[in-house]
C-alpha cells in the first residue's frame, strides 16, 4: 500500500501500532468498491446521494463506518460536492455528492 494512504489515516507522529493499524483491509477496498458503485448507479439516474442514502444503498449501516469511506472517495477525486444539502437520518444538513465520470475528469 502506497504510503499516501498511511499519511491520510495516520499522523508522523503516532506509534507504529497506529501506523500499522491505518493500512487498508480488503473489508475496506470491498466497502470503498460497493459505495462507488452505488455513486455510479445513481449517477446514471441522475441523481447525487448523502453518506448516508449510499450506505443505505449499498446495505450498509453507520456502524459499518461507510462515512468514512465516502469522505476517501471524495478526497481522491471520484465523487464531487453537488452543492446540494438534504437532512440526514438526525435531521442534520449532508452533503450531496455524486460521482465523477472518469471522462468528465480528463476534460
Amino acid at each position: 500500500m502506497s504510503a499516501s494512504w498511511e499519511e491520510h489515516h495516520a499522523r508522523n507522529t503516532d506509534p507504529d501500532t497506529s501506523h500499522a493499524a491505518a493500512q487498508p483491509t480488503q473489508r475496506t477496498f470491498t466497502l470503498m468498491g460497493n459505495l462507488y458503485k452505488t455513486y455510479k448507479a445513481a449517477y446514471q439516474n441522475g441523481m447525487g446521494l448523502t453518506a448516508s442514502e449510499a450506505a443505505t444503498a449499498a446495505g450498509y449501516t453507520d456502524a459499518d463506518g461507510a462515512w468514512k469511506r465516502v469522505s476517501d472517495l471524495l478526497k481522491m477525486g471520484l465523487l464531487v460536492d453537488t452543492g446540494i444539502r438534504r437532512p440526514g437520518p438526525h435531521h442534520r444538513k449532508q452533503r450531496v455528492l455524486r460521482w465523477v465520470d472518469p471522462k468528465e475528469a480528463v476534460e
